[in-house]
């Protein structure tokens, strides 16, 4: 039986699942969805659950030392490891793909012919990673794709290096020529305004 995802341990709101979501209907029924930081695998589940016709792959590399432990809920003083949080979490997911790398090896193996609808960044909140992630994933873009960017907020402590890397990005500086730019969008967990979309600049 699924968790209650609302108690992984996690920073992912049911706010920010709606965006996510309202963002997968205007593509379609089904759809292809790549989450870069799987973590305890709060936002996976949330996202896997809200979107049962959908195909969400998460990837997550859990680099030696990963800072990111997790307490268990039901037992504040245990401490334990993020990766086999997700296991656990994730395992009555059929349509949730999990892959242990970082963004440009899972590239490498994806199918070249394989177009992803929405890509969800919230990996390592460093510019120069933001760089990477997205572009990895860049060329499988289309002109109807939305990407999304964790704590981006204003007034998030992570706002200016996540979104330098985001303008340092393909998404914005490509000349790749699209019919309509694949948009950039910013969950905005608890406000009124859940989400704000910014096109990229031609």
């Amino acid at each position: 039986m699924p968790p209650d995802t609302t108690k992984i341990p996690g920073w992912f709101s049911p706010l920010e699942t709606d965006a996510i979501m309202r963002a997968a209907w205007t593509i379609g029924r089904t759809g292809t969805l790549i989450e870069i930081g799987t973590g305890a695998g709060r936002s996976t589940a949330m996202l896997a659950e809200r979107l049962p016709s959908w195909v969400i792959h998460t990837i997550d590399s859990y680099p030696a030392g990963y800072a990111e432990t997790v307490p268990d809920p039901n037992d504040p003083a245990l401490i334990t490891d993020p990766r086999k949080y997700a296991e656990k979490n994730l395992a009555n997911y059929g349509n949730v793909v999990r892959h242990i790398s970082d963004a440009p090896t899972a590239v490498a193996r994806w199918d070249i012919y394989k177009l992803v609808d929405i890509l969800f960044v919230d990996g390592r909140h460093e510019t120069a990673q933001v760089m990477i992630d997205i572009n990895s994933w860049f060329g499988f873009l289309h002109d109807r794709s939305v990407v999304f960017l964790h704590d981006a907020q204003n007034g998030n402590p992570y706002y200016e290096v996540v979104m330098l890397g985001a303008v340092n990005s393909k998404l914005f500086t490509s000349t790749q020529k699209w019919r309509q730019p694949p948009s950039l969008a910013i969950p905005r967990a608890g406000t009124a305004e859940r989400w704000r979309e910014r096109p990229r600049n031609p």
